[in-house]
């Protein structure tokens, strides 16, 4: 398994709260489907889908994710 799929796997289990070890191409497609059935809100002044569930980042976690995506690429450009 290649350095990037091994961090794509870190970073989606990560962020699903499930074990690297879950992530595997069908538990990617059973997502993708849920993704599908995302709910279309007209009754709020901002209108688009429900974002119930959504994971809100916050200033320390986007700069928390900057600086290991910088990481991430360094070791990848050094090899």
């Amino acid at each position: 398994m290649s350095t990037l799929e091994k961090k794509l796997r870190s970073l989606i289990a990560r962020d699903l709260g499930v074990s690297p070890d879950a992530v595997t191409p069908q538990f990617i497609h059973e997502q993708r489907e849920k993704m599908k059935n995302l709910t279309l809100v007209l009754d709020s002044k901002y209108g688009g889908h429900r974002s119930d569930g959504l994971k809100v980042l916050t200033d320390k976690d986007i700069e928390a994710n900057h600086k290991a995506a910088e990481a991430f690429w360094a070791e990848i450009n050094e090899n």
